[in-house]
């Protein structure tokens, strides 16, 4: 099997790819219970157009979006392309809020916590942590609730407050949070919860936050790359049609979002394996094993994603603390799938001898490859 025979199904047409990012977007919303009913919006401007706009149609839960889901609209709230409608109020916020300051992504949430702080009458975030100090000067504020927005010229208001920042947080409503990618800004919603009324962090440490935020790219640092999180890229093979659900993220993502035991377990044995004098780097897009050749290895991904092939079809992406080839390195037998990088990766080698060394030594090691295991056999039996 060829790199170049693979290629085709990895990539996907510009607005089909917005379209999963967004219906990935919506799903870890929920997984990170930012959702209120079927209310709150996500948009994303079209790819190649600056006055269409992507949205979930009203009515649809945001634990039901699927990427065929999402339909177009205009600031006219006409629907272009597919099957529903858009919500008043998302027309009327959402796209003065594109036009104006030329943000791409748009997601506005009613989040518990956000919301509680935003009702309270000081609702100014404070940077009492050090995650909070990296949104310094990063957050305008709507201290007006003018109701619920039925005219584009609440988002127009919206808009012209909004001004150079990237965060809104509306008095006794919400928050709202602008970008270029959907990952970056759900980091940035993600994180907006991290300010709590509490002893601030000094200017000088704030400022030190700043500078560590703009040379690791963190959200609010100003940077013109965002930053983005390993495994966001979403899999288009998990966002098309019914099948997708709230865990069709990769397994390892899905183990650190959720805090499982399995996510404790996965930064276990990056932590084991961190120091791995044998540990390789593979550039992108190179074939680590082939279906059908022998498994005398299995190896532990310490950094990157790779995707995992069976009869030239994606089945699915795996990420940092997964392990790759471990079923042949069992059984002995050929190996039933074939590995390619889908980034630049750090991969650590675990030959049989050091496999039995490490369930010898260290029970952990053994736990995560059985749960590892477990976790597959429960996906296959969910699709029969």
């Amino acid at each position: 099997m060829s790199v170049h025979a693979l290629s085709p199904t990895r990539a996907a047409d510009p607005v089909t790819q917005a379209k999963i990012d967004l219906a990935a977007a919506h799903r870890l919303a929920v997984l990170h219970e930012l959702e209120e009913g079927i209310d709150n919006h996500f948009t994303v401007t079209v790819p190649g157009h600056d006055d269409r706009f992507l949205i979930l149609p009203f009515g649809l839960h945001w634990s039901e979006a699927r990427a065929s889901d999402m339909v177009i609209f205009d600031e006219a709230g006409n629907t272009l392309e597919g099957d529903g409608i858009v919500e008043l109020s998302a027309q009327c916020i959402h796209a003065p809020i594109h036009r104006i300051t030329g943000a791409r992504v748009v997601l506005h949430t009613h989040q518990t916590w956000a919301l509680a702080l935003n009702m309270l009458e000081d609702n100014r975030l404070v940077p009492a942590s050090q995650t909070a100090a990296f949104f310094h000067g990063c957050v305008a504020y709507d201290d007006t609730y003018a109701g619920t927005a039925d005219s584009l010229e609440e988002g127009e208001r919206l808009a012209h407050l909004i001004g150079d920042k990237s965060i809104v947080f509306m008095k006794n409503h919400g928050v709202l949070v602008t970008g270029r990618h959907c990952r970056s800004c759900l980091q940035e919603a993600l994180l907006s919860r991290a300010g709590l009324p509490g002893a601030g962090v000094g200017d000088e440490h704030r400022q030190a936050s700043r500078t560590a935020g703009r040379r690791n790219n963190c959200p609010g640092s100003g940077t013109t790359r965002e930053r983005q999180a390993p495994g966001w890229r979403a899999n288009p093979a998990l966002f098309r049609g019914h099948e997708a659900d709230a865990r069709s993220c990769p397994t390892w993502l899905r183990g650190l979002i959720e805090g499982t035991a399995f996510g404790r377990d996965t930064v276990d044995l990056l932590n084991l394996f961190k120091d791995d004098k044998d540990a390789q780097d593979v550039d992108d897009g190179t074939v680590i094993f082939d279906e059908e050749t022998p498994g005398e290895v299995m190896y532990v991904i310490l950094h990157g994603e790779v995707d995992i092939f069976a009869n030239g079809v994606l089945v699915e992406t795996l990420g940092p603390g997964d392990l790759l080839g471990e079923m042949a390195l069992i059984d002995s037998k050929p190996r039933s799938a074939s590995a390619l990088t889908r980034s630049d990766c750090r991969i650590a080698p675990v030959s049989e001898e050091r496999f039995l060394q490490m369930v010898k030594e260290t029970p952990h090691f053994s736990l995560h490859v059985m749960r590892i295991l477990a976790e597959r056999l429960r996906r296959t039996t969910a699709k029969v």
